[in-house]
């Protein structure tokens, strides 16, 4: 049978090869010499007063020019041998008269005309008569035939006529052609005008069975078992349960069943994230970012917005936090540095500008006031020491957005109280700042604080009068 299918396969192939030798040119003139030598001999033995003495001698040197020839020749190779450093290139005396074999070597290959689908079915009904016995079935399946190109498609669908149509009478209760298909793939495929697929599955099969789609209560048992299977360490946690009904509320499609593969898919989906994040991020979390990734398109707009995620997924995941937590997928950072991630540079900018309203948007984000502090206890010292006008215009930004927060004005008092050196840009702006400041801190030590303040401010306008001297000297 291997012979056979090489031969359906068109994959015989024929390779010849041809030599000749080729004469040198001494080899060339001796075959000239040796082809002259009757002519010599006949000139040279012939007599009588037409051929004079002349004639004879030239006739006898043309039988001795093939001699003469051999000769020269010999005492050419025998020269060269000697001032040849290898003896490589000059073999032997032949050498000379013949050069090496010159081998040209031609490949053909030879195929067999494309098997017609008589042959095939000739072919492939004696394969089932060697194959098949009362013990053996064959069972042919062939599956996915929608997500191939159209023609392609139809050539597929061809080829299984001849499953059918070249089995015996003897195998045909043997052999078992099984395809499994969506009646509107089908259609795709024949471009369905004249209901030809209805048309052609009904001549083809003889046997179909209809698959209902699961009902509700069977995908989410589906669900959890595939769930339960894919982590085996929450299995029996509340954790499944909400992804289920997150499920329920934004997996399932709106105007068809639900089909076990997109419950799979679904589920490698989540394990891959869970693989990355283990458990550093909630299980349940990693389930609904699933069903926002595709909205996620300007992460800073798109993560602060409080309608983001609808109220009843809120309701169901029970977490306050989840922008951090979506964010930290999203960026590919560790949870607790995802804020800052989102949104730490515009209010690092609103920080030392003095403008609230370019972050107002995000004072409801869960963790923002934890972001402003870390922000401002990451660069006091430097701001301090460096650029005290921020730590001045801090004090406008955190009114402006309505922050009561006693540790982070504590924070802020800390860095005005680190300021050593003059306000260099100190203007009615910075002075603003500095009144606020000691109006929220005024309970606790107010009179340094003030003490403190006043001397900063003399301190920066002596610096701005010193300043403008020198430049109008």
């Amino acid at each position: 049978w291997e012979r056979e299918k090489e031969l359906l396969a068109r994959q015989r192939e024929e390779t010849t090869i041809t030599t000749s030798p080729k004469l040198t040119g001494w080899g060339n003139a001796l075959a000239i010499s040796l082809g002259l030598v009757p002519v010599g001999m006949t000139l040279a033995t012939m007599g009588g007063d037409k051929f004079s003495l002349s004639w004879k001698k030239f006739g006898l040197f043309l039988t001795m020019v093939p001699t003469l020839i051999a000769l020269c020749a010999t005492l050419k190779f025998f020269i060269k041998r000697k001032n040849s450093a290898t003896n490589s290139e000059i073999d032997s005396l032949l050498s000379l008269f013949i050069q090496r074999t010159k081998e040209i070597q031609k490949t053909s290959t030879t195929r067999t005309p494309e098997p017609t689908a008589v042959e095939f079915a000739q072919k492939f009904k004696d394969l089932l008569n060697d194959a098949l016995n009362r013990s053996r079935r064959l069972i042919i399946v062939m599956d996915n035939l929608d997500r191939l190109p159209t023609e392609e498609a139809l050539k597929a669908w061809a080829t299984m006529r001849t499953f059918f149509d070249s089995s015996t009478p003897q195998s045909q209760s043997r052999i078992y052609l099984i395809v499994p298909y969506a009646p509107e793939a089908l259609s795709k495929i024949w471009s369905d005008k004249d209901n030809t697929s209805r048309s052609f599955v009904e001549k083809t099969f003889q046997v179909r069975f209809h698959v209902p789609p699961p009902v509700l209560s069977d995908w989410s048992n589906f669900l959890r078992n595939q769930l339960e299977t894919a982590f085996p360490n929450h299995k029996g946690k509340p954790e499944i349960e909400t992804i289920i009904r997150l499920f329920r509320l934004k997996g399932l499609p709106e105007n068809r069943p639900l089909t076990p593969r997109e419950i799979k898919l679904f589920v490698n989906q989540l394990g891959a994230l869970h693989s990355q994040w283990q458990d550093d991020i909630p299980l349940h979390i990693q389930a609904a970012y699933l069903f926002y990734a595709d909205n996620i398109k300007l992460p800073e707009k798109d993560l602060t917005k409080e309608n983001f995620i609808d109220e009843e997924v809120l309701a169901i995941i029970q977490e306050d936090e989840w922008q951090k937590y979506f964010a930290a997928i999203y960026f590919n950072v560790p949870p607790d540095k995802a804020l800052q991630v989102l949104i730490g540079q515009r209010i690092e900018k609103a920080l030392y500008t003095g403008k609230p309203k370019s972050i107002e948007q995000f004072v409801k984000v869960p963790g923002f006031e934890q972001l402003i502090d870390d922000i401002i206890t990451r660069n006091i010292v430097d701001w301090s020491n460096t650029q005290p006008e921020i730590m001045a215009r801090i004090p406008i930004t955190l009114e402006g957005l309505g922050i009561e927060t006693p540790r982070i004005w504590e924070t802020t008092r800390k860095g005005i109280e680190s300021i050593s050196k003059p306000i260099e840009q100190f203007g009615p702006f910075e002075g603003k700042g500095l009144r606020i400041l000691l109006e929220k801190c005024a309970d606790k030590n107010g009179e340094d604080l003030a003490k403190h303040i006043i001397e900063i401010i003399k301190d920066s306008l002596d610096a701005m009068i010193n300043k403008v001297e020198l430049s109008n000297d």
